[in-house]
C-alpha cells in the first residue's frame, strides 16, 4: 500500500463519509476501494512523491544549503535515499503540471 499524503487523505475522507452515513461501502475489503481511488489519482497525477521521497528532497535541500560536500555513502545516510533514488524523485517532481513556468536558477 502506498504511503503518501494523498493516499492517507483518501482513506480518511472515505472513513469520515462512512461514519456520517453519507457513503456506504459494501465491500468486505475497503482497502481495495482505497487502492482503486488512489490508482485513479495516480493515473492523472503520476508524480506523487512518497513520504520517503519527500523527506529525502527536503534533507537534500538542507544539505545543499548548508554547503556540505558529502560522498555517496554519507549522502545516503543524511538524505535517506541514494543519489539515483533522489534523481528519480526529482524526475517525478519535474513532471508535475505547473500553472506557471519555473524561474531559471
Amino acid at each position: 500500500m502506498p504511503s503518501t499524503a494523498v493516499h492517507d487523505a483518501i482513506v480518511d475522507t472515505l472513513y469520515n463519509l462512512q461514519q456520517s452515513y453519507d457513503l456506504v461501502i459494501t465491500s468486505s475489503q475497503p482497502e481495495r476501494v482505497h487502492e482503486a481511488l488512489y490508482q485513479a489519482v495516480q493515473a492523472v497525477s503520476p508524480n506523487l512523491l512518497s513520504r520517503r521521497e519527500y523527506a529525502a528532497l527536503r534533507a537534500a535541500a538542507r544539505l545543499l544549503c548548508s554547503g556540505h560536500q558529502v560522498d555517496d555513502h554519507d549522502f545516503e545516510l543524511h538524505v535517506g535515499l541514494s543519489r539515483a533514488e533522489l534523481h528519480q524523485a526529482l524526475v517525478k517532481l519535474e513532471q508535475q503540471e505547473m500553472p506557471f513556468e519555473p524561474e531559471p536558477v
